[in-house]
């Protein structure tokens, strides 16, 4: 946003370090704008390209989780097997539920019918078949080579990283009160109370400038209260028809305020990339830097979405009886304990 330069005064501000400050805002709001549709854009690029694949997997996980449900009530399933069974179907659910193209009544009405059938799954389990803290100490010894110390433990889970990130969050805290100690104290309070005595519904009669100004009275009251100090600035010029920096009797406090809303602007530059997890997903695999990159790397997805699709499909054909069913269960049940063995393994060893 530029500022009108009539007076000389106003002349010698358009160097001062809080106008330098103040384009900087100006610039990173308008590039974060930007940043922002640029990035809805390639969402709805990346669902155009996948949702015919994403659409086969969602048929392929509905068709295979409905036919899994029917075999969660046979009684020749063993304790284990009926676990894997549940955490299978869980797992469709999960997926199915992450999906941008699943149709949502299609979801609700098998995940009801799934949360029956587990429910009486994991009914039948025998609740004195699980497992103790003796199998569990039996199990870190085979693995770790030694007993897995709870101080050790302790320290390994609560170390270093875990104290400094409180750290770093007590500082914020920190620094936030400091921020919101000068927003109240400077001129930027007193600049919004002008502000808000002529915005003020109350003053007017006619109930669409009411409305209007009820509207401008939020917009000012939401940019105080995320301390969006560009933002009170701007509507002051908007509104009173002269540059705010030019009556600001404390230009180092609020430079201060600007720096603190220079640096929010450039974290939430990851945040837009990463706002939602669907678009934290389409932005880490098929992000690129032109678009001939993207569209290779949506092919890709797509294929891969494709083959995965494919696959799930054999697997439902492929389960016809128990007998079929059980080798897929203790493939799971073998994956699932390789992956809580590395996990203590990385506990033990401080990675985690």
């Amino acid at each position: 946003m530029a500022l009108k330069k009539s007076s000389p005064n106003r002349q010698s501000s358009a160097s001062s370090p809080l106008q330098q400050e103040w384009q900087r805002v100006a610039r990173l709001r308008s590039r974060n704008q930007r940043l922002e549709e640029e990035m809805q854009a390639f969402e709805r690029d990346c669902l155009d390209a996948l949702r015919p694949a994403e659409e086969r997997m969602n048929a392929a996980l509905l068709e295979q989780t409905r036919h899994l449900s029917g075999f969660a009530g046979r009684k020749t399933l063993a304790q284990w097997q009926r676990f894997e069974l549940v955490d299978w179907l869980q797992e469709n659910i999960e997926l199915l539920s992450a999906s941008p193209c699943i149709d949502p009544v299609a979801l609700e009405t098998l995940a009801q019918e799934v949360a029956v059938v587990m429910e009486g799954a994991l009914g039948a389990l025998d609740p004195e078949s699980t497992m103790t803290d003796a199998d569990f100490e039996a199990l870190e010894r085979e693995f770790l080579e030694g007993d897995l110390d709870g101080e050790a433990l302790d320290e390994s889970i609560f170390g270093e990283d875990f104290y400094q990130d409180d750290a770093r969050d007590r500082a914020q805290r920190e620094r936030q009160h400091a921020l919101d100690k000068v927003l109240r104290g400077s001129s930027v309070n007193d600049l919004f109370r002008q502000l808000a005595r002529r915005l003020h519904p109350d003053r007017e009669l006619d109930p669409e400038l009411k409305t209007a100004r009820g509207q401008q009275m939020q917009e000012l009251t939401e940019a105080r209260d995320q301390q969006d100090v560009f933002k009170l600035l701007e509507l002051y010029e908007r509104h009173i028809g002269e540059s705010p920096l030019s009556t600001l009797g404390d230009q180092e406090a609020v430079l201060e305020l600007l720096k603190a809303q220079t640096a929010r602007l450039r974290e939430e530059q990851q945040e837009i990339l990463h706002r939602t997890p669907l678009r934290s997903h389409f932005y880490q695999h098929y992000h690129g830097s032109n678009p001939k990159l993207r569209q290779q790397k949506l092919k890709r997805g797509r294929d891969e979405l494709q083959h995965r699709a494919s696959e799930e499909e054999r697997i439902t054909r492929s389960i016809t009886s128990l007998a079929t069913l059980k080798p897929y269960l203790a493939a799971r049940y073998d994956d699932r304990r390789e992956d809580e063995l590395a996990v203590l393994q990385a506990i033990w060893e401080g990675k985690l």
